[in-house]
């Protein structure tokens, strides 16, 4: 029992050390440096869901862990389509609304205050909504028990940008983001009011996203410590 509990303690202390003391540019669990700077950028593929109705980003046992980094640029993803349209020409036969659902782990580092994400591919944005899902954040910070609403959640869509704004979340926070891409070249067919493309369907839609860090700067180190705390309390409790 000593042996079990010496080896607890050793873990937990190498998690507070890694959010205390994790340098800047630390990519140990190939975690994705991300900012909205004109740095280097990190480019992702996915394929979308055998579903078909859209992509899944991570899963929950494998968060993508990212961080912000001020000399990196927005991490960019290519959302492939290709289980979709055959020949990526094609007009899309059904519904032209796609989910996007991320599993994303605040790595370390600064908290964030800020998720951003902006679509690059013409002719498609988020919907508020109005169609199908509005976006959706969920949070479970190193001292909660689950996931619950991001505290102090606000979100604002202009046109194909799309903000998080949140309160501070400190270094191994989980965070689950749902939102609906739309292709916005659409008209309504058929009895049932069916949604259907009025244009061609590309082959990938991008989007980029990165994180921002609190101001003052102060922020970022407090909601830090906090994060190692509460990971140091749930450790005494185990």
């Amino acid at each position: 029992m000593k042996s079990n509990k010496m080896i607890q303690w050793s873990v937990c202390a190498t998690m507070v050390v890694l959010m205390l003391g994790a340098p800047a540019g630390a990519n140990s669990i190939n975690s994705i440096a991300a900012s909205g700077g004109t740095g280097p950028s990190v480019f992702t593929i996915h394929n979308i869901d055998p579903s078909g109705e859209g992509w899944t980003i991570g899963d929950p046992n494998h968060p993508m862990a990212v961080h912000h980094d001020p000399n990196a640029g927005p991490w960019t993803k290519q959302l492939d389509t290709s289980g979709v349209s055959s020949d990526g020409e094609q007009d899309l036969p059904t519904t032209t609304i796609f989910r996007l659902h991320e599993h994303l782990q605040v790595y370390h580092g600064p908290a964030w205050t800020d998720w951003h994400e902006e679509i690059l591919t013409s002719g498609w944005g988020w919907d508020d909504g109005t169609l199908a899902l509005a976006p959706m954040m969920e949070v479970m910070r190193p001292d909660d028990t689950g996931f619950i609403p991001a505290p102090g959640l606000e979100i604002q869509i202009h046109g194909p940008a799309l903000w998080f704004f949140f309160d501070p979340l400190p270094a191994g926070t989980l965070v689950n983001i749902w939102k609906d891409l739309v292709q916005l070249n659409t008209n309504t067919e058929g009895s049932g009011g069916s949604i259907k493309a009025d244009g061609p369907f590309p082959s990938t839609i991008d989007v980029r996203q990165y994180p921002t860090i609190p101001t003052p700067a102060g922020w970022g180190a407090g909601a830090v410590l906090l994060g190692a705390l509460g990971m140091f309390r749930r450790c005494r409790a185990g």
